[in-house]
């Protein structure tokens, strides 16, 4: 799965001119297996996305979308729902009460999904929002 999940997120980060992840993917994809809670979606043994998030925040109950990512071809068909509605059925179960991203400014879609799916800009930073959601 791990190499499935580098190869995804180059293809993503070429979209974004390298902007999206600005340092080595092979060592993120390996923080996200080793330490995150992460959802795969197959389609043909080829990884079209997956979610990944932090839910170690046991103190305050609140989780952090590390990455939610679509291959291209495969946008607009409610994959990036089903992902995210799998994440956040896991931390409702665990108890979490707050799952929060940031997003880049420019990703006006990734915007309009997450508001879509309940999330709201808690902070503005120059190149990205801060977004919350409660559980």
């Amino acid at each position: 799965m791990k190499e499935d999940i580098v190869d995804l997120l180059k293809r993503i980060n070429s979209e974004f001119s390298g902007r999206l992840i600005s340092f080595g993917i092979e060592e993120y994809v390996l923080k996200l297996v080793n330490k995150s809670v992460l959802y795969p979606e197959y389609l043909n043994d080829r990884l079209i996305g997956f979610i990944a998030f932090y839910a170690n925040d046991t103190e305050f109950k609140i989780a952090y979308m590390s990455m939610l990512a679509v291959d291209k071809s495969h946008r607009g068909n409610g994959i990036a729902v089903k992902l995210i509605c799998k994440a956040e059925d896991h931390l409702k179960k665990i108890g979490f009460k707050y799952f929060d991203l940031e997003v880049l400014k420019s990703n006006v879609s990734a915007i309009k999904l997450y508001k879509k799916k309940g999330f709201s800009i808690i902070e503005e930073g120059t190149k990205r929002y801060k977004m919350r959601k409660l559980l």
